[in-house]
């Protein structure tokens, strides 16, 4: 108390105190900020949920992203800049992954949208494996990324015999998802609309069948 009785009679004294104090705490917080940035990484723009029908509560999706988010590579993602996430189920039949997707919203200084694709099972919602890809800017149309969408499947016939309607495919700014419902095949696409590129493909089939078909081959994994 008589520190503080002798600061008040030496108005001088006690801004230069104030200022050191300041000077001390001002560097802290801001490194306390950035560790912090350093370690949650960045919250995504925009999420969105792909609730085909219903399927699933907003709770398990948020169960899913905050998974996710809590992956050091989505981290490392979210450092790119500004960027949207959209969390897609998909079925293999009666089993099923998580599709997490992102994608940054703005160029980098190189012209480039950065990607970040992630599958978690179904039901443990445990990691499988991760895909980064980077590819140039080039704003897509709606139209011009279904007709990609539907020269893929065209490619081959793994990807099984599906007929999407107009009424099947989605869109969440920036992604265009073909989702079709395995009775008796079915099929997931993700296309980046600021890209025109695939991010990933997966068939089903109602009994319990399908595999991953972009960015790789990956055969029974619904089995």
């Amino acid at each position: 108390m008589q520190f503080l009785s002798w600061l008040t009679r030496k108005p001088r004294v006690t801004i230069i105190c104030i200022c050191l104090v300041l000077l001390v705490l001002t560097p802290i917080f801001y490194w306390t900020m950035i560790r912090s940035e350093e370690t949650h990484g960045l919250e995504p723009s925009e999420i969105y949920f792909f609730n085909f029908n219903d399927w699933f509560s907003n709770e398990t999706f948020w169960e899913v992203w905050n998974k996710t988010k809590n992956l050091d590579v989505m981290a490392e993602f979210s450092r790119n800049g500004n960027y949207s996430v959209l969390v897609c189920p998909h079925g293999y039949g009666w089993r099923g992954e998580w599709f997490i997707v992102a994608s940054t919203l703005e160029p980098s200084s190189e012209g480039l949208i950065h990607e970040l694709v992630l599958r978690l099972d179904y039901e443990n919602l445990t990691f499988i494996k991760s895909y980064e890809q980077s590819h140039s800017f080039n704003m897509t149309s709606v139209e011009n990324g279904t007709r990609t969408i539907d020269d893929l499947m065209n490619q081959s016939p793994n990807h099984y015999v599906v007929w999407p309607r107009e009424e099947d495919f989605f869109v969440n700014y920036p992604f265009l998802i073909l989702f079709v419902t395995p009775m008796d095949f079915g099929i997931t696409v993700i296309l980046n609309l600021y890209t025109g590129k695939v991010m990933i493909a997966a068939t089903g089939i109602w009994c319990d069948g399908g595999h991953v078909i972009y960015p790789e081959n990956i055969y029974d994994v619904g089995f």
